[in-house]
């Protein structure tokens, strides 16, 4: 099992969520982020450096190990714009998944 984690512009994640849903991922998780890529900061006018943090969307879906090619395509192919700051995404293996209600575990838990 992974875990995929990215960082996206928020400009970008409605069509990534449609895509998403279109294409059966319906569990997800979303929440609200700052960071700082390849754009770093600036200088301001007192030639003091200033992080220029931007407002990011991080989105994680856990999937199942032979599901993971397709899933990186998807996000790309929605996610891509071929500008800086398009973001990041990493990949992660989860040792366990339990689903609470259940108590279900491993890919079941999925």
């Amino acid at each position: 099992m992974k875990l995929v984690t990215g960082f996206f512009p928020p400009n970008r994640f409605e069509t990534l969520k449609r895509a998403l849903w279109d294409k059966g991922w319906r569990a997800f998780s979303v929440s609200q982020a700052q960071g700082l890529g390849l754009q770093r900061g600036r200088l301001d006018r007192d030639d003091e450096y200033v992080s220029a943090f931007q407002t990011r969307v991080r989105l994680e879906v856990a999937c199942r190990d032979e599901e993971l090619d397709a899933l990186l395509e998807l996000v790309l192919e929605h996610a891509r714009t071929g500008r800086v700051g398009d973001g990041k995404i990493w990949v992660t293996d989860l040792v366990e998944v339990v689903r609470v209600r259940t108590g279900e575990r491993g890919d079941a838990a999925l």
